[in-house]
Formats: structure tokens, C-alpha cells, sequence
């Protein structure tokens, strides 16, 4: 079967010299018999913008839908649920908005302004769903009579829906910097880790030298290069949750992108909207979410080889199961990797091969027009033998660590996203989470010392938790004027057995030392973050329209060494001392924005 976007680009070659009078006729014979139809689909469409409604219905009906992407910005429909014909779902979709409809065949649906009657191939007209391939090339073979020597105008194709500023909006309708990767961009170019899609958009960097520990710049903005204890400059959150630690993060949570519905990248600071850790910019992973309306399943395969010998191997699996019809459904989504390394260890013999699981599991509970509410777990967990990093000098692909020098991973995410839909005023949505990880920083610093013995990290574990709550109202009026206001609370924990050893170094000096541990502790540090934000938007016309944020915060931090021990090279003894120290900081972010389109 042929991809989407072949079948798109099919389209507009088949458009060259299509006759807009042949398209007109028989659009009153089709009106009619879709007005005799007495065909019946069941529909459990929640409150949204309208072009995501109509997709939903043309997958329910299987009717290719034509409509200028203009005349739907900023529409949208109250929900629909129930039994309808064709005829009766789309006349109450439309029922809102000044648009009328014209059947042009038993495949094909023209959306235009009420008391026009308009070409499908005038500017600015985009394809609104499609079902299968056999349906599109019917379609195309419809229009295709009546060929004629009429060259159309520019076909507008495609649309990617985003949540960058807290509500579903058009991409195009965004006017903050954003490069955002639909579902078939995700499959098409066959990603799988941060890595993939760092490569392709603009202004992202991706600085990883072992695996498991990505740091994220974006148009060159970076708080440090291996991390510590200064803030990341660019947050990464699953749906609705940030997965990075504020503070110290050893650990960049590399999810597996299968089954995920789009991935966004926000360039440039988003603190009014996103907070904390967003000074370079956000990037955003959405998941697919449960659909009650009809079973799902799909799996993938992957075998590949690396130069240098390595064997890949990638097991993909995803079910969704409608539990109550329109009502209650979940989606289950497995993955397995077992990947060869391609950088060797000389001294220990290790290479840079994982093995990791994970996967998501689900539901969706939508009883009503205006109530939905999604819990989420995710599971992760990534087990490489060594790092990814390699020491030229050594040879290509090749480094000389005492020890393997791996990031191990395990992540658990627990979300639960209640929204209630207050008609004519504004949706309410409650995101809670609860996220535990557990790593470890391992390797190998070389002979800082000048004696001949290694300097070892040997910090495991390296727990952290961290719970979240945001609460935000966003409006769902009709009007020139959008707003979201909102709170946001964070509490994060981590702690540490953080040790450095010199193997050999109590035999180097006679005995006297005892150990040949240099330094260690047990480091806790503590974070939490409470903040109010508001951000609107106001249209004066078609073309002009101001945007404002505003976010007020505070933040407290704390660490802390109850038991820290180093050894003093000129007693050969170890001093314990502690060591604790808090902050708080209050201040306040704002952002302004005047936009011509």
C-alpha cells in the first residue's frame, strides 16, 4: 500500500488540468442522496477545534473532505455523540459557524463560505482525511473527468495541529518559532530515540556522549556541557508532564518513539507558559491517546547492521481496546531493543550495546460532551554495557577506560489529565504526576593525580522523584480575544551515594590509609516550585494581533552532605565535615509579542 504522503503528492499531479465545471456537476444529485441515506455511524467526538472534528468524521464515514484552511481557524465544535447519518453528523458540526457544504460525490465533501459555491482547486483548499489508499484513488479517479486545459491554483495539503501555547492550534496559526514532526514525518523517517529528530530540526543540538544523558541546546543556549548542579536550559516533557530534573540531572529520559502522535520543539525561552528549565526552549513528546471508538493494533520489526559488525535488533507493539463503546478505552505499547555496541572498551573488553524495554499503558474515559479524564504509565528501562564516547588516540572507535562506563536508566511515570469543558467560557484541566528514576554515574577520570592510579565515579544510585501538579483554565469562546491563566507546583527530591575511589591507592602508600575510597557521601537535594501564570491573545483583524505572558514563581532549593568524607593526603586520615545550604528565589517572567501575517 502506498504511504500517505505518496498518495498526496499523486493528488496534485492528477490535478493538472481538471476542469472546475466538471467538478460542480452533480452536486445537487449527491446532496440528495445523501439525504436519502439512512446509513448510520456512531460518533464520540469530545469538545475541539472543527478541522479535528472533521477528520474524525471522515475516518467515521470514509468521505474525503476539501475545505480552505482559513474558514476553520479558530473554529470549533461543542462535541458529538450519538448516532447520525452523513448528513445530520456534518450539518451539526457546521452548525456554528457561517460555512455551508456541498456533496460532490459519494467520496468527496466541499466545505466553503455560506453563499459561495467555489472549485476545490481555488487557493488555500487542503484535504481534510482520507481513509485507505483504495479510497483516495477512487476519489482522484472522480476528478479526474471532464479533463480540461485549466491549470489550478496552489493545493494546500497538509495541517499539524499543535499545543505549544496551551490549546489546539493550527501550526501555521503559531507565531512562536516552533518545528513540529506529525506521526507520518515520525514513521517515515524511522525514528526511534531524542537523537533521530535532534538531527533534522533547527537550531537543536544534541550533545550525548554516553547514552541515557542527552543535553539539549537550542540556538546555542547551554547552562553547562556534562551537566551538575545548574538548571538544564531546555525542559522535555511527555504530554503533559517535564521528565527532567531541575537540578543536577545526570539523566536525560530517552523515549522510545513509537506510537507517538507528534513532537514538537519550541525555539526560544517559554518560561511564562512552561516555567523553569525552558530559558533555551521546550521540546514535547505526544503520545497517542486511547480511542473508544474501534479496535487498533499494529507491530514493527527492525534488523539492521552497523558498520564494524554490529547487529541491531527492534520489536515494536501497540493495541487499543474500546472497553465501553464511545466511552472507555485503553491502549497498551510495548518495545524491546537489543542493539550491538560499535565502540570498544580495550581494557574491559565492553562495547556499547543495550538492551531496553518499556512501554506505555493507557485509558481514556470520556462519559460525557464535556468530561474526560486519561491516566498514563510509563516504563522505561535502558541498560547500555559502556558509553558511547571514544578516544581517538586509541583508535577509531576504540577507548582504554579501567571500567565499563555505562548510564543505566529506569524510569516509571504515572499521569493522570482530567478536563471539563465549561461551554462558552473555557476548558478546565487538572495534570498530575509522579515520576521515579533510578541511575547511576560511572567512570573513569584517569590519573588526576600523577601516581599512576585511576580516578574512579562510582555514584550508585542516583535516585530521584519528583511530583507535579498544573491547573489551567483556557478559553473556548468564539472570540477575538484567547486566554489561559493557570498554577503550576513542583517538588523534587534526589539522592545520591556519591563515591570517587583510587584502586590500589591504600597498597601505594603502605597501608596507612585503610581504603581506597578519596571521597564520599551521601548528597540529598530538594527543590520546589510554585507559580501563577496568565497568557492572552487579542486579534484586531485577519492580520494583526498582540500577544502577553506573564509568570510569577517561587522557588526554594536546598542541599545538603550530612556525612561527607574526604581524604587528606597530608594526614593520610579522612575529615568528616557536613555541609547544607538552602535558597529561595521570587521574581517574576514576562513576554510580549506583536504579530502581521
Amino acid at each position: 500500500m502506498l504511504g500517505k504522503e505518496m498518495i498526496k503528492k499523486a493528488a496534485i499531479r492528477s490535478f493538472k488540468g481538471v476542469s472546475t465545471a466538471a467538478l460542480l456537476v452533480g452536486l445537487a444529485a449527491s446532496q440528495q442522496a445523501y439525504a436519502d441515506d439512512n446509513t448510520s455511524f456512531n460518533f464520540n467526538m469530545p469538545a475541539a477545534p472543527l478541522s479535528e472534528a472533521l477528520v474524525t468524521f471522515s475516518e467515521k464515514t470514509n468521505i474525503v473532505i476539501l475545505a480552505p484552511s482559513k474558514i476553520l481557524r479558530d473554529l470549533k465544535v461543542g462535541g458529538l455523540r450519538g448516532s447520525y447519518s452523513a448528513l445530520e453528523a456534518i450539518n451539526l458540526l457546521l452548525s456554528n459557524g457561517d460555512l455551508d457544504f456541498e456533496f460532490r460525490d459519494d467520496n468527496t465533501l466541499l466545505i466553503h463560505k455560506a453563499g459561495t459555491r467555489k472549485s476545490a482547486y481555488n487557493t488555500g483548499y487542503q484535504t481534510i482525511g482520507f481513509t485507505s489508499t483504495a479510497e483516495y484513488e477512487a476519489n482522484l479517479a472522480g476528478f479526474a473527468e471532464g479533463v480540461a486545459d485549466e491549470e489550478p491554483e496552489a493545493f494546500e495539503l497538509d495541517e499539524i495541529m499543535v499545543t505549544a501555547t496551551k490549546r489546539s492550534m493550527s501550526l501555521q496559526d503559531v507565531s512562536s518559532s516552533i518545528t513540529a514532526f506529525g506521526a507520518g514525518d515520525i514513521e517515515h523517517q524511522g525514528f526511534d530515540t531524542f537523537e533521530d529528530f535532534a538531527r533534522l530540526a533547527p537550531g537543536l543540538t544534541i550533545n550525548q556522549g554516553t547514552r541515557n544523558s542527552a543535553r539539549f541546546n537550542i540556538r546555542g543556549i547551554s547552562t553547562s556541557v556534562n551537566g551538575g548542579n545548574t538548571q538544564e536550559p531546555v525542559s522535555v516533557y511527555i504530554n503533559e508532564t517535564p521528565v527532567t530534573d531541575t537540578f543536577g540531572a545526570i539523566v536525560q529520559p530517552d523515549l522510545r518513539l513509537f506510537d507517538v502522535e507528534r513532537i514538537e520543539i519550541l525555539r526560544g525561552p517559554q518560561g511564562t507558559l512552561f516555567g523553569s528549565g525552558s530559558l533555551g526552549g521546550t521540546i514535547r513528546i505526544i503520545t497517542h491517546k486511547p480511542d473508544a471508538s474501534e479496535y487498533a493494533a499494529k507491530a514493527r520489526v527492525g534488523f539492521s547492521r552497523t558498520k564494524g559488525g554490529a547487529f541491531q535488533q527492534r520489536y515494536d507493539a501497540m493495541v487499543n481496546v474500546p472497553i465501553i463503546e464511545d466511552e472507555l478505552a485503553i491502549r497498551v505499547v510495548g518495545y524491546y531493543r537489543d542493539e550491538e555496541g560499535w565502540v570498544e572498551n580495550i581494557t574491559t573488553g565492553t562495547t556499547n550495546s543495550t538492551k531496553d524495554w518499556g512501554g506505555r499503558i493507557s485509558a481514556l474515559w470520556t462519559p460525557s460532551d464535556t468530561f474526560s479524564a486519561k491516566v498514563e504509565i510509563i516504563l522505561q528501562d535502558s541498560d547500555p554495557d559502556d558509553g558511547d564516547s571514544w578516544t581517538p588516540a586509541v583508535g577509531k572507535f576504540q577507548k582504554k577506560a579501567s571500567i565499563a562506563e555505562p548510564r543505566p536508566s529506569e524510569l516509571t511515570n504515572y499521569s493522570l489529565t482530567l478536563e471539563y469543558d465549561i461551554p462558552n467560557f473555557a476548558t478546565l484541566v487538572s495534570a498530575t504526576t509522579y515520576q521515579k528514576s533510578k541511575s547511576a554515574q560511572l567512570g573513569d577520570s584517569g590519573d588526576v593525580f600523577g601516581i599512576g592510579l585511576p580516578l574512579l565515579g562510582l555514584s550508585d544510585p542516583w535516585d530521584s522523584r519528583f511530583i507535579t501538579e498544573e491547573i489551567r483554565l483556557v478559553s473556548n469562546t468564539d472570540s477575538n480575544l484567547e486566554w489561559v491563566v493557570g498554577g503550576f507546583f513542583v517538588d523534587r527530591t534526589t539522592n545520591v551515594n556519591f563515591l570517587l575511589t583510587l584502586p590500589g591507592l591504600n597498597d601505594f602508600f603502605g597501608g596507612l590509609i585503610g581504603s581506597d575510597d578519596y571521597f564520599q557521601s551521601e548528597i540529598g537535594t530538594s527543590s520546589q516550585e510554585i507559580a501563577g501564570f496568565a497568557d492572552a491573545t487579542y486579534r484586531f483583524n485577519e492580520q494583526w494581533s498582540l500577544s502577553a505572558g506573564i509568570r510569577r514563581f517561587k522557588t526554594e532549593s536546598g542541599y545538603s552532605e550530612p556525612n561527607r568524607r574526604v581524604l587528606n593526603l597530608g594526614t593520610f586520615t579522612y575529615d568528616l565535615s557536613s555541609l547544607d545550604n538552602n535558597g529561595t528565589d521570587t521574581n517574576t517572567t514576562w513576554r510580549t509579542a506583536l504579530t502581521y501575517e
